[in-house]
Parts: C-alpha cells; sequence; structure tokens
C-alpha cells in the first residue's frame, strides 16, 4: 500500500509491463543489463513485480529501452503486450464492475494500491465523459511512458465497450516528431500531440456500453470517442 502524497512518487515494478522481455528479446541479456545498470535498478526486481521503485526510474527504463532498440514504438509494443492485465489486482477489481463508469470509479478509489501521487477522476464533458490520469513523470521522459499506457487503457475500455471500439482520437502531451505517424498508423487513430484538448461529443453513455471515453493526463494519453 503506498500514501497518497510522499516525497517521492512510487509505483509497482509490475507496471513497467512486457518492457524487459522485449529490451532482451532484441537486444539480449546484455542489453537488458546494461538498460537497468544505466538507471541504477538491479535485476533481481525482475523477481519482485509487486516492489515499488521510483516512478523516476520506470520513465527512464522506458526511454533508455526505446534508445538501446532504436524504435519509435517500444513503449506502445511494451503496453500493447500488457494490456491492462499486466497491471495486476488493480485493474482486476476494476474490470469485475457492472459497466465502465463503475469501474472506472473503481480504479479511481484504489489509485493507492498501483501508484502513489497518481491523480485519476471521471469527469462529465458535453454528453460525454472525460477520464483523466496524472501520473507524476518528468516532460522530458514523457514520450515512451505516454506511449505505453495507451493499450492498456484501450484494453480496460473495451472490456465493456467491446472489442471492436476504438477512440475517435488519441491526446498526447509531446510534440509532433517525424515518426509520430508510425503510432498513428498502429493504433489506426490520430493522435493530437501538445497537449491542446479540443471538444468532444457523444449522444451515449458510458455506463450503456457504448460512448467517450476521453482519457487525460499531463502526459496525456487522450481517448476520445463518438
Amino acid at each position: 500500500m503506498f500514501k497518497k502524497k510522499s516525497s517521492v512518487a512510487l509505483a509497482r515494478f509490475r507496471g513497467i509491463g512486457s518492457l524487459p522481455d522485449l529490451v532482451e528479446e532484441y537486444n539480449g541479456e546484455r542489453g537488458l543489463a546494461r538498460m537497468f545498470h544505466s538507471v541504477g535498478l538491479p535485476l533481481v526486481v525482475l523477481q519482485k513485480p509487486d516492489t515499488p521503485i521510483p516512478v523516476s526510474l520506470m520513465s527512464e527504463l522506458f526511454d533508455v529501452g526505446a534508445r538501446l532498440l532504436g524504435d519509435r514504438t517500444v513503449g506502445l509494443i511494451a503496453g500493447e503486450r500488457t494490456t491492462h492485465a499486466g497491471w495486476g489486482r488493480w485493474t482486476d477489481y476494476g474490470s469485475q464492475a457492472r459497466n465502465l463508469e463503475d469501474g472506472l470509479r473503481r480504479l479511481h478509489a484504489t489509485t493507492w494500491a498501483h501508484m502513489s501521487d497518481f491523480q485519476m477522476g471521471l469527469e462529465p464533458v458535453g454528453r460525454g465523459w472525460v477520464w483523466r490520469v496524472i501520473p507524476p513523470v518528468r516532460l522530458d521522459r514523457v514520450t515512451q511512458y505516454t506511449d505505453h499506457l495507451i493499450i492498456p487503457m484501450l484494453t480496460f475500455a473495451r472490456i465493456y465497450l467491446g472489442r471492436d471500439w476504438r477512440p475517435g482520437w488519441i491526446e498526447v502531451n509531446y510534440p509532433r516528431d517525424s515518426a509520430v505517424h508510425i503510432i498513428e498508423s498502429y493504433l489506426g487513430v490520430a493522435l493530437r500531440c501538445g497537449g491542446v484538448v479540443l471538444p468532444c461529443h457523444s449522444h451515449q453513455k458510458i455506463s450503456s456500453g457504448n460512448g467517450l471515453v476521453h482519457t487525460r493526463e499531463s502526459l496525456k494519453p487522450c481517448l476520445c470517442g463518438k
């Protein structure tokens, strides 16, 4: 259990998902060891997924992993291989609700089980909803960390909205670069970069199993559906 406020933001190591496997698969054991050594984290933590580690180290691991592999999609692929199920009992609890609204409220009420200094909220916007998630990550380490959250958030929403549901767009708060189109093509959804939030509208409600889920962070992966 984490305190809601602490001097150092912590998260359970399992939140890193399949990143270690991905790095070892393409860069070998030496590459994996190099990644962990670069942030001062011992490899033994791989055997203890519920160990709390600083969120800053987790975001640095994603950044280093992407540089080691030379692949812009590392965060996204790690998140895809992990899905929401990789977050353990926290999302297990959220996935047993009656509908998406109740599921998100369950997550919001128990964020302390996954990460400290972690903000999450569900708010109505027009005829849709906003799901805000604000983990404490430095903006210069945001890109890969943000990308690794997108697909787990999608797979959680799809528990209630159906496996084929996808948002109208996804907002992230890193700048558009020459490789953003790769992420857009992979997801089949346009990215809105730079943290600009535009109005969203929907005639459906998430409690009915069809609706708008607009996820936003200060890292802001943001899913917007109609």
